[in-house]
């Protein structure tokens, strides 16, 4: 149980394009899309208008001093479109932040490389990935979309891995003691666990005193404490990291932990 938690992450995937939007809550192994039509515009048209392609390619032929001609229409209308597609994306950011209000899941878009940079000034959203997957999502199927955001979501969760090693070693709200964490974690304090994948701790949870006995050996109706301690820190919104006993900032011992409070 512990290796499929530790490894896996739920995410967003915002498949964005002019003529085309869609939203995905996905995690390693699956993806459902989401229904936003209530509250995203579904095309540039439904947002800006009909017009708008007519409106930014009437251009106006102006003669200059050298004998060529300049467009004027032409800078005015790519300036307009801009503007056009900013609106557009505004208009996503609103109904994106609605539809995912609450949530700090990773969002990944998918769209071509220009949009992005304009979607990446535009949106409040606080955790949207730095990159993006870089093409034309028209004709990409849901699950190759995984697939691929599914490799930036396994690099941000090592790099949240090393900076919560990093908090570990400056935090002094931690512990690497098996028995103080363990009744920490169905109370939500452990915010941050880092775990042994070769160790396991045999005991009880006694839930009405919220305490915990640790057992040499497995005794009868023991159940592994390590696991235990890890399904219940998922559950409990914590983060948890299946380590080599080298790996952990304390090595050795079956359970570090970051503390909430």
């Amino acid at each position: 149980m512990i290796k499929p938690l530790s490894e896996n992450r739920s995410f967003y995937i915002l498949s964005l394009a002019l003529n085309g939007i869609q939203l995905y809550k996905a995690d390693r192994f699956t993806i459902d899309e989401v229904d936003v039509q209530e509250f995203i515009p579904q095309k540039m048209e439904e947002a800006i208008g009909f017009d708008y392609k007519n409106r930014i390619f009437q251009h106006k032929a102006s003669p200059t001093g050298d004998g060529t001609t300049l467009y004027q229409g032409h800078v005015r209308g790519e300036e307009q479109r801009k503007e056009d597609i900013r609106k557009f994306l505004r208009y996503i950011d609103k109904g994106l932040n609605n539809v995912l209000k609450g949530h700090d899941d990773l969002l990944v878009v998918a769209s071509v490389d220009y949009i992005f940079s304009f979607f990446r000034e535009i949106t409040s959203y606080k955790n949207l990935y730095d990159n993006n997957i870089s093409e034309s999502p028209d004709n990409e199927k849901p699950e190759a979309l995984r697939v691929r955001a599914w490799e930036y979501v396994q690099e941000y969760i090592n790099r949240e891995k090393e900076k919560a090693r990093k908090q570990f070693d400056e935090s002094k709200n931690k512990s690497f003691v098996t028995e103080n964490i363990l009744p920490d974690v169905p109370v939500g304090r452990v915010s941050v666990l880092f775990v042994n994948n070769e160790m396991h701790v045999w005991g009880k949870y006694h839930e009405k005193e919220n305490k915990v006995s640790i057992h040499d050996q497995k005794e009868k109706d023991d159940m592994e404490l390590v696991n235990w301690a890890s399904i219940h820190t998922y559950l409990t919104n914590g983060s948890v990291y299946l380590m080599e006993p080298e790996e952990l900032p304390v090595p050795g011992r079956p359970l570090n932990a970051l503390y909430r409070y």
